[in-house]
């Protein structure tokens, strides 16, 4: 067993990172035998098994099979969260390991820690300059490729989604309402993700209205560029019923300042077009002349960039480690009872937005560290990590 510490609030680094993610928060663990740091992501079941259900297709109508029963809920998700484990690359989060308390309501995932947080905290009066735009959308578009390739939609790139390694290379986390599809693609209904990043025919209404997933993502990282080098995203209002409304009819419109690029412009609106069948392709985007500088810096074809990743039955069934009674985990478990608040810029399920109309805040909420609870020794302690 490795022990791992979430760490104390008095610790320095804790208030910078700390943050609530899709369906979930988000703390630092330190693992005391291997010396590493770990975000740790705590998830409600709940909330992870109906965003999972939202996304399979309804039975055939005339189909007389009854429904599948499970004893555990969670075998409904192992094969997602198999494939998550076995992600390897460069510009994508590592998943390390998934813990599961059968009696508990919370499940426990591992990331890899990247060491300098989100690349951009939207609004900002600081926006990157298009030098560094362009190096971090590369990197997110290689990224976001293979996901692509292993057939999962992220459906809620944004900037604060997006993490800076110390070695200055961009990757993608927060899988908190992504979904698997077969296929050439993911037929989608519903409004996960956040409001603002979200597509117009996200937000068409009806039981019968499917739309593409490939192409939410692609609008997502059109606000997301937008957002890099303005500092706000295009589309914005405190209240929900108008923001929908902007994102469907309102023009992108680029500030005098700060100056940008005529091919900069292109690609954004080329990201960017209200109609998903008009709107840039991922392979049309990485040969655009502003994301190559003009052929100058082609990006890596798909077979370099991409490997397929598949996952035995034996790996579907190993995926989620059940360690009945964590009561070690009492600190964490407590984290998970903390409020939400109403955020047009914060992930949200497929649940209705009637309670969401107005935002307090446009930046992701930061929560402060947990009270100090006594575990033992006081010592913030948490069996995490094992190894057979």
């Amino acid at each position: 067993m490795r022990l791992v510490y979430v760490l104390p609030p008095t610790h320095p680094i804790l208030p910078y990172f700390s943050f609530q993610g899709s369906y979930g928060i988000v703390k630092l663990a330190y693992n005391e035998e291997d010396k590493n740091l770990y975000a740790l992501k705590v998830l409600d079941k709940i909330k992870l098994l109906k965003n999972f259900a939202c996304f399979r297709a309804p039975p055939a109508r005339k189909s007389k099979a009854p429904p599948t029963t499970h004893k555990n809920p969670l075998q409904l998700v192992q094969k997602e969260i198999a494939i998550l484990k076995k992600l390897s690359h460069p510009n994508v989060v590592k998943l390390v390991e998934v813990l599961d308390d059968p009696n508990d309501n919370y499940l426990y995932m591992v990331f890899e820690f990247v060491e300098r947080g989100s690349i951009l905290d939207v609004p900002t009066d600081k926006p990157l300059d298009e030098d560094s735009a362009w190096k971090y959308f590369r990197d997110t578009l290689r990224g976001l490729e293979y996901l692509h390739y292993q057939k999962i939609i992220h459906r809620d790139i944004k900037p604060s989604n997006l993490l800076l390694s110390d070695s200055g290379h961009v990757k993608i986390a927060d899988f908190g309402v992504s979904c698997e599809f077969e296929g050439i693609d993911a037929f989608l209904s519903g409004t996960a993700g956040t409001p603002a990043f979200m597509a117009p025919e996200a937000l068409i209404e009806g039981s019968n209205h499917f739309y593409s997933g490939r192409a939410q993502d692609m609008w997502s990282l059109g606000i997301t560029l937008y957002a890099f080098v303005v500092g706000k995203v295009p589309f914005w209002d405190p209240y929900i019923i108008a923001l929908h409304r902007k994102i469907k009819n309102d023009p992108v419109v680029f500030p005098e300042t700060p100056h940008l690029s005529d091919p900069l412009k292109d690609v954004i609106l080329g990201l960017l077009k209200k109609d998903p069948g008009l709107r840039l392709l991922l392979q049309e985007v990485k040969v655009h002349a502003w994301v190559t500088r003009r052929g100058t810096c082609p990006m890596p074809s798909e077979e370099e960039n991409c490997h397929l990743v598949t996952v035995t039955e034996e790996e579907i069934e190993n995926c989620v480690r059940v360690i009945p009674r964590l009561d070690t985990l009492i600190l964490v478990k407590a984290m998970g009872h903390r409020k939400r608040f109403g955020n047009p810029f914060r992930a949200v399920g497929n649940s209705s937005l009637r309670d969401r109309r107005k935002s307090s805040s446009v930046k992701d909420p930061t929560y402060s560290p947990p009270t100090t609870i006594a575990n033992g020794d006081s010592r913030y302690s948490a069996t995490l990590l094992g190894r057979r």
